[in-house]
């Protein structure tokens, strides 16, 4: 197939691309496709200021660098305005990053480039494309070079009226938010994404009154409930933009916890996104290293204590573990240009500040008594008219009357109540008291503000000796307020609870053998060692000859070994200890052993496992051995990832050496 040429690059018509692309259907198994997407920043400004032909000419140099660069066997295309894309199917994400890198170091003009990778299908192909065109524009969006970023000047004008650290805030965060994307092995898209959040994180504060924002001392309930919703004004700020509506569920979801208290919609644990995960603790960081104007900001010793501290509670354990690395090997990474004292006053953050930096959950302690105090309010009626002719303190409180408003008003037992319900009301009232001298009724009651509750209400019918005519005298109960029904409300609160987590396990296990993910191992594996109360010893394990294991008895009898295999590692570990399908026939298992336990104790441990399983396993009808390889943590050894390589050197060992055996590291 022939397709479209650009008359001026020589680079293939996107939309013929797409076409063959879609047409084509061709899908190559196994490896990626990579996408890299350029444009010349300010081309726009070189065809105004120095005319058009120079501007083709420069995008022409761009076009014929980037073909003398990548593989000739490479799809070059252009795309929209002067994107030019080049799509590569031997390359990787890393070669593809070093390639433009070069470009950009010899071009004459500044460029931006973007990077993307998808499957080898259409779909994937055409999907990456979209991704890497999108985090070139967001990266046009964070250049101040480029006249894309004006679009975000009034957001960001709005947001340091706000804050005046707001400018140096982000530079911080984004400086440490790249650091450690590049730690985590993020993608160039999601970069991206992370660098534009560093910057538009708080972005909902715009709508937030500014005597709340800048309240030094602890906010009310009622000032907190405020100050929370600006995580949805985020949202809706970024949601109603085509260039920011990729990170707009990330802002919403920044403040939400690992453990599930936190907020707007209590997400737990991995269904909180990534990078919401990865801002949460960068921005908490910088909160509690930097001065404010009403406390001094913690030492970098103290800061990091207080993240190992929450991780597990606040924090994904397995970012803070990062972030800590990258902050002891680069001490002054993100550090506050003023000088920060080491700091542990009264006035140093603590972990249940509204504030900022570290938040705990508000506490939900329930009262053990058997016997509720009640919020009332008590006031007497004519019974003839039903007007309103005293009330006590608490009637307004609870229906935002004053005494005055009755007397202007003339209120009466009516204004009380929703217009649609007054006719029903009187008349039940009728009823009760023509029957007997009290009436006791629960019905909707309609407050100054307009707001509508529910109410307990007991009306006593009396001759008043002194005004020689009949009253009713009234006592009203907010049944929302009652110990019974926050119990209701708290049980409401468990049953949802109790669904989250479901679907939390759910979410965090392997779907085939119910072991848990790599994702969810790793981060409960960090937790333990960022605690630091015990030793862990590593297992890899890996099925032996597994594709050949396939190739003879088919792939559902694979998947049923690898059950098996999941059954066995579960059935040699203890109640305390860990396991996971690390992915394809690759288990791993992680167990806790006291401090004082011996390495030679430790190991035998290790060799009992591995014999059980083993033995296990060969009783089958179809069956094959497994390698093993185990590490124990020490000073140098003390995070996942450092374990992992460790231990997966030691697997490595095994295999070499024969399989079907267990090698220590």
């Amino acid at each position: 197939m022939v397709l479209e040429t650009d008359m001026l690059t020589g680079f293939q018509n996107k939309d013929a691309f797409e076409i063959f692309v879609r047409e084509s259907n061709v899908r190559m198994d196994g490896d990626q496709v990579t996408v890299a997407v350029c444009d010349v920043n300010g081309l726009s400004i070189i065809n105004a200021s120095r005319g058009h032909g120079v501007g083709d000419a420069v995008l022409q140099n761009l076009a014929e660098m980037l073909r003398s660069s990548f593989p000739k066997d490479s799809y070059f295309v252009r795309g929209e305005d002067a994107i030019l894309i080049v799509v590569s199917t031997t390359l990787t994400e890393g070669e593809t990053k070093s390639i433009l890198g070069r470009v950009k170091q010899n071009f004459s003009e500044d460029i931006v480039t973007a990077v993307s990778v998808g499957a080898r299908n259409p779909d994937g192909v055409l999907g990456a494309i979209k991704n890497a065109t999108r985090a070139l524009h967001q990266k046009k969006l964070l250049d101040k070079k480029s006249l894309h970023s004006s679009a975000l000047a009034s957001l960001i004008k709005a947001l340091q009226e706000c804050d005046s650290d707001t400018e140096a805030h982000v530079k911080r965060t984004q400086e440490m938010g790249a650091a450690l994307g590049v730690r985590l092995g993020l993608s160039d898209v999601q970069q991206s994404d992370l660098s534009l959040l560093c910057l538009l994180h708080d972005i909902g504060k715009i709508g937030i009154p500014i005597e709340i924002l800048n309240r030094p001392s602890k906010l009310s309930d009622e000032e907190w409930v405020v100050m929370k919703n600006h995580v949805e004004k985020g949202f809706q700020i970024a949601n109603s933009s085509p260039e920011l509506k990729s990170i707009a569920h990330m802002v919403r979801f920044h403040h939400e916890r690992w453990d599930g208290r936190g907020y707007p919609d209590g997400l737990s644990r991995e269904s909180i996104p990534l990078l919401s995960r990865i801002i949460s603790v960068v921005d908490a960081y910088d909160a509690m290293v930097s001065n404010r104007a009403y406390r001094k900001g913690m030492s970098q010793t103290a800061a990091i204590n207080e993240l190992r501290r929450c991780a597990g509670m606040q924090f994904d354990p397995t970012i803070v573990s990062q972030f800590i690395q990258i902050l002891e090997e680069n001490p002054n990474l993100g550090k506050p240009s003023s000088n920060v004292k080491e700091f542990a006053g009264e006035n140093a953050l603590k972990p249940n500040s509204t504030s900022e930096g570290i938040v705990s959950p508000e506490k939900n302690d329930i009262s053990r008594e058997c016997v509720h105090a009640l919020e009332f309010m008590n006031y007497m009626l004519d019974a003839a008219t039903l007007r309103i002719l005293t009330v006590n303190k608490a009637f307004e409180e609870i229906s935002g009357y004053t005494q005055q408003d009755v007397n202007e008003l003339k209120l009466t037992q009516g204004d009380m109540v929703p217009e649609e319900d007054r006719t029903e009301y009187l008349c039940k009232v009728g009823e009760y008291l023509a029957k007997a001298p009290v009436a006791y009724l629960e019905h909707r009651f309609l407050k100054k503000n307009g707001d509508i509750t529910y109410v307990y209400c007991t009306g006593r019918l009396f001759f008043d000796s002194v005004s020689r005519s009949s009253r009713i005298e009234v006592t009203v109960i907010d049944s929302t307020k009652t110990f019974a029904a926050t119990q209701l409300a708290l049980e409401q609160r468990d049953r949802a609870a109790k669904q989250l987590l479901y679907w939390e396990n759910t979410y965090r296990k392997d779907a085939l053998t119910g072991l848990m993910n790599r994702s969810a191992f790793q981060s409960d594996v960090e937790q333990k060692l960022l605690e630091g109360s015990s030793k862990v010893m590593l297992l890899m394990v890996d099925v032996d000859k597994f594709k050949q294991f396939n190739d003879t008895y088919g792939h559902h009898a694979g998947d049923e070994f690898l059950i098996m295999v999941a059954q066995a590692l579960t059935g040699a570990l203890r109640n305390d200890d860990m396991s996971c399908r690390m992915g394809g026939d690759e288990f791993a298992a992680a167990l806790f052993f006291k401090k004082e336990c011996t390495e030679e104790f430790m190991l035998q441990r290790a060799q009992q496992i591995f014999d059980k399983i083993n033995m296990s396993l060969l009783s089958a009808e179809k069956a094959t051995t497994l390698s093993m390889g185990a590490v124990i943590s020490s000073d140098e050894k003390n995070t996942f990832n450092k374990l992992y390589e460790a231990s997966d050197k030691a697997l490595y060992q095994s295999k070499e050496n024969g399989r079907n055996r267990l090698s220590m590291n």
